[in-house]
């Protein structure tokens, strides 16, 4: 999990030196998605009721949420709204 956000954070970093803040930066949390199906296939050898199960629990759906963010917002992109948020 480390890794990977690093890895996010590394793609976001260049992308936002390269174009500024806009709505592509999104795009370095797409190297979620194997993170994401990897744990969800892990939570049937986690023990049900444990912190670490709800925190792993917590972390699959915000980050989906903020996949689906970055879907919509790369989708605007790409259709043309690529103005600097700020």
């Amino acid at each position: 999990m480390l890794g990977t956000g690093l890895l996010a954070a590394t793609i976001m970093t260049v992308l936002h030196a390269k174009l500024g803040y806009v709505r592509l930066l999104g795009i370095g949390h797409f190297v979620w998605i194997p993170m994401l199906i990897w744990l969800v296939f892990r939570l049937d050898h986690i023990l049900k009721g444990t912190l670490y199960y709800g925190w792993l629990l917590t972390l699959i759906a915000m980050d989906t949420v903020s996949l689906l963010i970055d879907i919509v917002d790369l989708v605007r992109y790409l259709r043309g709204d690529r103005t600097p948020r700020f």
